[in-house]
């Protein structure tokens, strides 16, 4: 299993500060024995706007060389020829060490200002995502499609990784789950999902690997906080992680998760089945069922929301680097 910390790429106000923070946070990560760090995506994100993904790898790539840079993007606002050549450029400039997620998104505020209806969403994501892997594959693209026309096309610059770097996608619901094993080279599982929910789209996702002749690659992305007790760690980073929750819900994000995962709830009820907070030893118990039980092969861990005090946040990170990777990797 392999462990990866999400940066603190969303911030109220942006400043030179923050920005220390994230690359601080990058450099922690590899001296705490992580061996990924992910970025994420969104557009017109309020009160917590992201530092682009594209930009933020190749700044980050500088202070951590060796470890693996994970970008997400949102496929369907993204074409897929400005997307291949940053992708092939990152991965150039981090020497290999790059995967690729992409998901379909869902707010509406990022299809307004991309200029196309929420309906669009799937067939813009099906058709630039084949689209995109025949360009980092060097083929030749001819594609008729109601979005993109692109006749004759070949990506001009070589991926250090081949035939490309590993293009994982993302899915919170049984169809995303099937798409990802029929096209993707992973699924990747939000911080939303709860573990009942997991443990049945991992049977989801298992039948359609074993249909496509394909293994099993699950990333997943876990709220966490180490500390000496769940009381402690709770104590620490609750007020900030509810915060950010209420945000997501305000977003619509339970709209397109399953019932199961609503969350527009009370924050007992949020983080029950969903979080990892409390000691090594409770993160150890939780981890070996995420591997045992739905077979997952790296888990990210973000402890950082805004307006945590982010000295302690960072001892988290080390925490679980010191006390919790190492039982894991035995």
């Amino acid at each position: 299993m392999k462990f990866g910390v999400i940066l603190p790429f969303q911030q109220p106000n942006w400043t030179k500060q923050h920005v220390d923070e994230l690359l601080e946070t990058a450099r922690t990560a590899q001296e705490a024995g992580f061996d990924v760090i992910e970025i994420g995506q969104h557009y017109l994100a309020e009160p917590y706007p992201f530092l682009q993904p594209t930009p933020t790898v190749a700044r980050v790539a500088a202070d951590v060389p060796g470890m693996e840079l994970r970008a997400m993007y949102l496929m369907p606002l993204n074409h897929p020829l400005e997307l291949a050549e940053n992708i092939a450029t990152l991965d150039i400039l981090t020497n290999g060490h790059l995967s690729v997620g992409v998901a379909m998104g869902y707010r509406e505020v990022e299809n307004r200002g991309f200029g196309f209806p929420a309906k669009e969403r799937y067939s813009r994501f099906i058709e630039g995502f084949k689209v995109l892997r025949q360009l980092l594959a060097r083929e030749e693209v001819n594609f008729r499609g109601k979005h993109y026309q692109i006749e004759g096309i070949r990506l001009t610059i070589p991926t250090v990784q081949q035939p490309h770097p590993p293009l994982m996608i993302g899915g919170n619901v049984d169809a995303a789950v099937r798409r990802a094993a029929r096209m993707g080279d992973g699924w990747i599982i939000a911080t939303r999902a709860t573990t009942i929910t997991l443990e049945r789209q991992a049977e989801v996702y298992r039948e359609a690997l074993r249909e496509a002749g394909k293994e099993p690659n699950i990333v997943i992305f876990r709220e966490t906080f180490v500390a000496d007790s769940k009381e402690k760690a709770l104590e620490a980073c609750r007020p900030f992680l509810g915060a950010k929750y209420e945000s997501v819900a305000g977003w619509g994000h339970q709209n397109v998760l399953p019932a199961s995962d609503n969350l527009a709830v009370p924050f007992e009820e949020l983080m029950q089945n969903r979080f990892l907070i409390g000691s090594p030893d409770d993160c150890v118990r939780q981890l070996q069922w995420y591997r045992d039980k739905v077979g997952v092969s790296c888990v990210s861990i973000r402890c950082i929301w805004p307006g945590i005090d982010f000295r302690k946040a960072l001892e988290s990170i080390r925490r679980f680097g010191r006390e919790v990777i190492p039982t894991m990797k035995r």
